[in-house]
């Protein structure tokens, strides 16, 4: 049995530890639909448990202006975002697969999966490079003995998760609590 994970950015990656042997495997993101498919289609023999970073179409940036009427601040997504559709659809071609592999997994939003972990939030004022390089060096914590790399950093503290909660399951459905 493995406890796996999934951050399905394109620059996201896959993780899993497996329970036989205490090995802990990490992979960035396949570039190919096929490829991924082929890295799930292992998880399914293994017998997996999955936790999929849930993501939701969002606008890849904000614009700024004031309404010319009332003087008001508006803010409104950036028009022709190739970057939210392309991560929408990789996201659902992950479902997709994950659903017609009959893969069990369970969705977890950013926010509570980390507090579950007891990552604290990204700060206010933290950019982004920053707030990346502190969950790649958790992961480095949680895992002294595994190549950690920002692709896979997060799979792999997902994949933490997935071990504490769902690593020791004896029960056929481990997710129907959740």
């Amino acid at each position: 049995m493995i406890c796996a994970a999934i951050d399905p950015g394109a620059s996201g990656g896959l993780a899993y530890i497996n329970l036989d042997s205490g090995t802990v495997f990490t992979q960035k993101m396949p570039e190919t639909t096929k490829d991924i498919c082929l890295a799930l289609s292992d998880f399914k023999r293994r017998n997996a448990f999955i936790i999929l970073e849930a993501q939701h179409a969002r606008p890849s940036g904000i614009i700024h202006r004031k309404n010319p009427q009332t003087g008001a601040d508006e803010y409104a997504p950036m028009r022709g975002s190739v970057a939210s559709w392309t991560f929408a659809q990789h996201y659902g071609e992950l479902r997709g697969l994950l659903v017609a592999l009959e893969i069990p997994f369970v969705e977890m939003k950013p926010k509570d999966w980390m507090k579950a972990s007891g990552i604290r939030p990204k700060g206010k004022t933290e950019k982004q490079t920053q707030w990346k390089n502190f969950l790649k060096e958790k992961a480095q914590e949680r895992f002294p003995g595994t190549k950690v790399t920002l692709a896979v950093a997060d799979a792999l503290l997902m994949c933490a998760l997935c071990h504490r909660l769902f690593g020791r399951a004896k029960k056929a459905d481990p997710f129907e609590d959740i």
